[in-house]
């Protein structure tokens, strides 16, 4: 089923669904035969931070919410290893996909190998067969919990605070990273968007032609600056180890990074001054009275259509 609170669906029911919707495709990750190691622990830390969120959603009105977002964020921590060196061949594979006709053929070669070297040692290192042994009895047992999960609130006092907090979170991050565009702030900026993009794709049914332009729009952004931000892990992993690639091919490497960055940042500020500009408290309120009619069963709002042989 979709990730999304469904009419006349009460939030804890949801928060229970998702979750464990989530959870199972986790696990089947896991349990797939044949499955690549590296899928496998993609699918892992995609639904357990999809599940977070979730969390996040109705942070105010869960009281186990630590516990649980503890459990999750060192389930997927556990896991990040291996995940980041194979994300740095990604990177440089984007960026000779975009900038390739300004490089010598093979120029990177001698990089590539040692960046699959350094994929391959992350992978004996940490120990990943035993980890993931250790995530599937950890999911195994979240997943029991969660048909315990309650909430102290219902209807749009479970969600209203968690909706508030995380777009305002988004708001202060983005200003603070534009000011400042440090990996950092970039990074902190980069993770309350997909928070705030995971809300939107749960509370979409609310009124489906705003909200999913808005879920689109948190995409986007989202994707800027996950691009961005793990084209700084690049750039910090070449710098704390000179072994990675000669000092010619290491400046031509910067020398991308700095142009690619610069075209992200620029786009991920149009986008989101224009998703999150609003106040924090006006946005939750228009959204709790919509969510509320919601709620109630009452018609969904139209989406508006050109009258005939308008422009």
């Amino acid at each position: 089923m979709a990730y999304r609170i469904k009419a006349g669906e009460s939030v804890e029911t949801a928060l229970r669904r998702v979750s464990v919707e989530q959870l199972d495709k986790a696990l089947a990750a896991l349990d797939e035969p044949g499955t690549d190691v590296h899928q496998a622990v993609h699918e892992v830390r995609r639904r357990s931070k999809k599940v977070r969120a979730a969390l996040r959603l109705v942070r105010p009105a869960f009281p186990d919410f630590v516990r649980e977002n503890r459990c999750l964020r060192d389930m997927a921590r556990a896991l990040s290893a291996p995940r980041d060196a194979g994300m740095l061949l990604e990177c440089l594979d984007a960026l000779v996909e975009r900038y390739g006709e300004c490089l010598e053929r093979g120029a990177f070669d001698d990089l590539y190998a040692r960046l699959r070297a350094r994929r391959m040692r992350e992978v004996v290192d940490s120990g990943l067969e035993d980890r993931l042994v250790a995530t599937r009895r950890e999911l195994i047992a979240l997943r029991r919990r969660v048909t315990r999960w309650k909430l102290d609130a219902r209807g749009v006092k479970a969600i209203r605070g968690g909706f508030r907090k995380t777009y305002a979170r988004a708001g202060r991050a983005m200003r603070e990273a534009v000011a400042q565009p440090a990996q950092g702030q970039m990074h902190e900026w980069r993770k309350r968007v997909k928070y705030h993009h995971q809300h939107l794709r749960l509370l979409r049914g609310a009124w489906k032609p705003v909200l999913e332009a808005l879920r689109r729009e948190s995409s986007e952004l989202a994707d800027l600056l996950g691009d961005d931000h793990d084209l700084g892990v690049l750039r910090q992993t070449l710098l704390a180890d000179p072994a990675l690639g000669s000092a010619v091919v290491r400046a031509t490497v910067f020398a991308l990074i700095d142009h690619r960055q610069a075209e992200l940042r620029a786009r991920a500020s149009w986008i989101g001054h224009r998703l999150l500009i609003e106040e924090a408290e006006t946005r939750a309120g228009w959204f709790g009275a919509l969510w509320e009619l919601f709620r109630r069963g009452a018609p969904a709002i139209p989406t508006p259509r050109p009258r005939k042989g308008s422009a």
